[in-house]
């Protein structure tokens, strides 16, 4: 084959390539916060409730505690969740409503109650549980209205709207996939901008009208510790009954206030 023909063949090959990677990386079309959490909700949709069967992996250092799970959700500040042993052993029921917390123990046989300001979970319990409300990662995604009310830095970083929401000595960025525009990540930043902890979403799934993520990662950078969770079935807008939300113990449990 003579020369000619093969550049001309690398030379159109060059193009191709050149032009494939163009059309996938373009420049994000320029968006204003209301516009990039408009089309968000768009694409994920709102609930109400759901619940879903998960496995919940807690790590800490060398420790590893990975735990079946039920997860109840009622929007916008009611959850419980119940962990599992293997064959189905319930261990612990815990639900948060507002600011009070109940976590009853199957194992120990006791019912503590109190209020999440005045109670360090994580350290109560001795378990390695990031500083995170999962409330409010569900209600900044699924919630139509913006997450503050001060207005966004955005800034455009290879294919992500990255908004940025200073919140007093602390400053929270939300990271939107531009091409899909759903939540890709969350970081908080303190004053240095070093990070302190981060939620990771992804494997979203549509279901109902929603568009939920699978694999969540929460990491708390300042206590070492991260909680996955990765879903396996999930149902949304079920309207199901208070029954599943409430924790039932036992006549004889040893209940104690914190």
């Amino acid at each position: 084959m003579k020369r000619g023909p093969i550049l001309l063949m690398l030379l159109c090959m060059i193009i191709i390539v050149n032009g494939c990677s163009f059309i996938l990386h373009r420049p994000l079309q320029p968006l204003s916060e209301t516009e990039i959490w408009e089309q968000v909700h768009k694409n994920t949709g709102s609930i109400s409730d759901f619940n879903c069967e998960a496995q919940l992996i807690l790590e800490s250092g060398i420790r590893r505690i990975p735990v079946n799970a039920e997860l109840y959700y009622r929007y916008p500040d009611w959850i419980t969740i119940r962990t599992f042993a293997p064959f189905g052993f319930k261990i612990i029921e815990a639900s948060l409503q507002k600011n009070r917390f109940q976590v009853y123990s199957l194992i120990s046989n006791e019912y503590i109650t109190g209020n999440l300001d005045s109670v360090d979970i994580s350290t109560r319990f001795k378990l390695p549980l990031p500083n995170i409300d999962l409330r409010n990662v569900w209600k900044r995604l699924f919630n139509p209205d913006r997450p503050y009310d001060v207005p966004a830095e955005i800034k455009r970083i290879g294919k992500y709207h990255v908004l940025s929401y200073a919140q007093g000595e602390h400053f929270h960025e939300i990271w939107v996939d531009g091409r899909k525009m759903l939540v890709n990540r969350e970081n908080m930043l303190d004053k240095e901008g070093i990070l302190t902890y981060y939620m990771s979403y992804s494997g979203y799934k549509k279901k109902s009208g929603v568009r939920f993520p699978r694999n969540i990662e929460i990491g708390d950078i300042t206590r070492g510790v991260k909680l996955t969770i990765d879903i396996d079935k999930f149902k949304v807008n079920t309207h199901f009954s208070d029954a599943k939300m409430i924790i039932s113990v036992p006549t004889d449990v040893i209940r104690k206030e914190l």
